[in-house]
């Protein structure tokens, strides 16, 4: 087994150009998820498989393409920096649960100061579908810790509420400097510049 610290092994920029989708379009990118349920039995280890699109309309799922990769996706969830979010069904053989980069989620204020993880239906073919809202649990814990310090940094703010189609209002967190940045602008806000957070020598780029 490699000595090297897992953001030092070579596939790990690889690795966070998979998994992190934000601003970056074309074709279905791979998507990452975890088995959370086999044929009715639940799993005792997660298993996480990328989901690439097979044609014909029609996605498939593949292992893991080495041990570093493993290694690294498991440091980077263990970290917060990749988040579960909704589980779907994958015709009807299993239940599987998304991973997303921390930059890819949606955030939101729930029922007061509980923080949610929300999902618009957005897809024309479906209008009925409903909105979806994933609580968050102990799984959650890094990812919002780094929301809390983005929200310091002043590269995390409370956008205007919206309305599900449940009838629940939340309030969408915004991430990312030149995100918040153009929302305060729109607002007719002009914050004061903060230091941007530095990462320690040792500590990899998320």
């Amino acid at each position: 087994m490699s000595d090297k610290k897992p953001w030092e092994l070579p596939e790990y920029e690889s690795v966070i150009d998979r998994v992190k989708h934000r601003d970056v379009w074309g074709p279905m990118r791979p998507k990452l998820f975890g088995v959370v349920d086999s044929s009715g039995e639940t799993l005792s280890k997660l298993r996480l498989q990328w989901m690439y699109y097979a044609g014909m309309g029609d996605v498939a799922l593949d292992n893991l393409k080495s041990d570093n990769e493993k290694i690294i996706l498991d440091y980077l969830i263990d970290q917060g920096i990749v988040v579960p979010t909704h589980i779907e069904d994958h015709y009807g053989i299993c239940d599987i649960q998304n991973y997303q980069h921390f930059d890819d989620v949606n955030w939101a204020y729930v029922k007061g100061d509980q923080i949610a993880i929300y999902r618009l239906s957005q897809n024309p073919y479906f209008p009925d579908a409903e909105d979806e809202l994933i609580s968050t649990n102990e799984q959650h814990e890094k990812a919002i810790a780094h929301l809390t310090h983005l929200f310091k940094m002043g590269s995390a703010m409370v956008d205007d509420p919206i309305t599900l189609k449940s009838g629940e209002q939340i309030i969408p967190i915004i991430t990312g400097r030149e995100q918040v940045a153009l929302r305060q602008r729109q607002q007719g806000i002009f914050p004061v510049d903060l230091p941007e957070s530095k990462h320690r020598q040792d500590q990899p780029k998320i």
